[in-house]
């Protein structure tokens, strides 16, 4: 029996069309910003859909969606005790029922609950005495004594420690159920894997549903982005965001060395430290090709310490245009490559580095050793401290260097710059929109004590990804949008108005051909389909 099923446009963002079934532990996966969350606020009817329509089962009368701090929340000294609190008639502050149809009054029992999680003896506990276990287990029973038939996890484990998430998974995974479908949306891949079996993914706008854990039926293999003059291969678990926030740092780097200027700068050493995938390297080497017309006078060197990124990155730089141009990636650290390991520097040098920010990863729990020690190496900023990036830069006579750093912390770049004698120049935020609390990563332009009289004074800006209707703002299209076809929902306003002053299939097919629009272009032929298909049946009807 169908419990629930989905068909929603809300175009340009997000067309979806899948259904749940009692049982189903549901994992949505996509890149960030793709719908995820929005799906979620669809269905506990929180966001409204342009057309389409979501449909219940008769036995659906009740959702529960939570986003965060399901669990009691006591300050100290909060001398409630956990029966008074499961007794509580008002909402948390990240939790919301929604009424699908008429419900009968259900009996609160928590003492059924507490003794289904095993914790009767907390009954008369006051809130503030809780473990972080037990208080997720308290959670639980004030969400199961609502009797929701489908719960809808948003991100719940963002602030939970590796326990209390063990503990989450648990309660999730327990037979009898206690609930009877759940839907999860969630950054925890490891979460995901001990709790779902099936994957709803979103790609491009549209969704499909794939059935396993989460790692092995989505994030098995990568994608390919295409950009102007190259296409990249990256893993699907790179995420959508951090590309996107590197091919943004590319573009102000590109700015700055192919602008009107750096008109004097007549060649031009590259280090792409960290490499990855190599997806800066190549974005600064089709930017400098566009504005010089050749890739001479420009040298490109990558370095990596992880040997998997170093095979990616060697893979997409020969796939390249510029394959004869560039080098291999090194497989080393930073402070064992010398700068003498390549040819006789006649040109200024310039560090680009995207390094890792984190201290303890989200999903370290997930994957083989390898990966993990992967998964690590990008991730987790003792692998590449600052520091060591700074002061390995000014021995080997870098002239400027340039750091991705993807948090909002300012302190860990200025600190690392002022110990090792470098000054900022450019500080550059990325941030989602006005709404955002902070950036999601920032952009810093660094150069030598020496040097930073004649640079001028410091600069300091913000680019917000949207503009107030949600849109991908024009500073986006810029940085971002203008270096390749992303999705649908990425699709500028003007491809759009274009698309809709054509007189026929023909000539939007044409016209998607132009903009490079392959979405464009399906809908052409879809539209060229419909109308000669009566034309075709008809001359093959036979007159009797």
């Amino acid at each position: 029996m169908e419990l629930c099923q989905v068909v929603a446009e809300s175009f340009p963002s997000l067309c979806a069309s899948w259904t749940v079934l009692p049982g189903d532990r549901v994992a949505l996966a996509g890149p960030a910003g793709c719908g995820k969350s929005l799906q979620l606020d669809v269905i506990a009817k929180k966001a409204l859909i342009a057309s389409g329509h979501i449909t219940f089962a008769p036995a659906v009368r009740r959702l529960a969606l939570c986003r965060r701090d399901f669990q009691p929340q006591a300050t100290a000294g909060d001398l409630r005790t956990v029966r008074e609190w499961l007794l509580e008639d008002c909402e948390l502050p990240g939790c919301s029922l929604v009424e699908v149809s008429e419900s009968l009054d259900e009996h609160q029992e928590p003492e059924r609950w507490l003794q289904h999680l095993g914790i009767t003896c907390l009954s008369d506990t006051a809130l503030s005495d809780l473990s972080t276990i037990d208080a997720v287990k308290v959670g639980i029973a004030r969400l199961a004594m609502r009797h929701p038939n489908v719960l809808l996890l948003d991100d719940v484990t963002d602030d939970l420690g590796l326990e209390a998430s063990e503990c989450l998974e648990a309660c999730l995974t327990a037979d009898p159920p206690i609930f009877e479908t759940i839907l999860i949306a969630s950054r925890d891949r490891t979460f995901m894997d001990n709790v779902c079996n099936k994957v709803i993914a979103i790609h491009a706008g549209a969704t499909r549903v794939l059935n396993g854990v989460y790692t092995k039926a989505y994030l098995a293999g990568g994608d390919f982005l295409h950009f102007r003059r190259f296409s990249l291969w990256q893993p699907k678990s790179s995420g959508l965001r951090a590309t996107q926030a590197a091919c943004a740092f590319a573009s102000l780097i590109s700015r700055s060395l192919c602008g009107e200027h750096a008109s004097d700068l007549t060649g031009l050493t590259l280090v792409d430290v960290g490499t990855g995938t190599g997806v800066l390297a190549l974005i600064l080497a089709q930017e400098w090709e566009k504005a010089r017309g050749s890739l001479k006078q420009l040298q490109i060197y990558a370095l990596d310490i992880d040997e998997t990124a170093v095979r990616i990155a060697a893979a997409n730089f020969s796939s390249s245009p510029w394959a004869a141009n560039m080098c291999p990636p090194f497989h080393s650290s930073l402070e064992h490559w010398q700068i003498d390991q390549i040819a006789t520097q006649e040109h200024p040098i310039v560090f680009v580095c995207n390094p890792p920010y984190d201290d303890e990863i989200l999903n370290a729990r997930t994957g083989t050793d390898n990966e993990k020690l992967s998964r690590r190496r990008a991730l987790e900023r003792s692998f590449l401290p600052l520091d060591v990036l700074c002061t390995t830069a000014l021995r080997l006579g870098c002239r400027s260097l340039w750091i991705l750093w993807g948090n909002a912390e300012d302190a860990p770049v200025q600190e690392a710059a002022a110990h090792t004698g470098w000054r900022v120049i450019q500080q550059v935020r990325f941030q989602r929109s006005v709404q955002s609390s902070g950036p999601f990563a920032t952009a810093w332009q660094l150069c030598s004590h020496a040097d930073f009289c004649a640079k001028g004074a410091p600069t300091s800006d913000t680019v917000f990804w949207y503009d107030i209707s949600g849109a991908p703002s024009d500073a986006w299209w810029e940085l971002v949008g203008a270096l390749y076809y992303w999705r649908l929902r990425k699709i500028k306003r003007d491809t759009l108005v274009g698309a809709l002053t054509v007189h026929n299939w023909a000539e939007m097919a044409a016209f998607a051909e132009q903009v490079q629009c392959t979405v464009l272009l399906e809908a052409a032929l879809m539209m060229g389909l419909r109308q000669l298909l009566p034309h075709l049946l008809a001359s093959l009807l036979v007159n009797t």
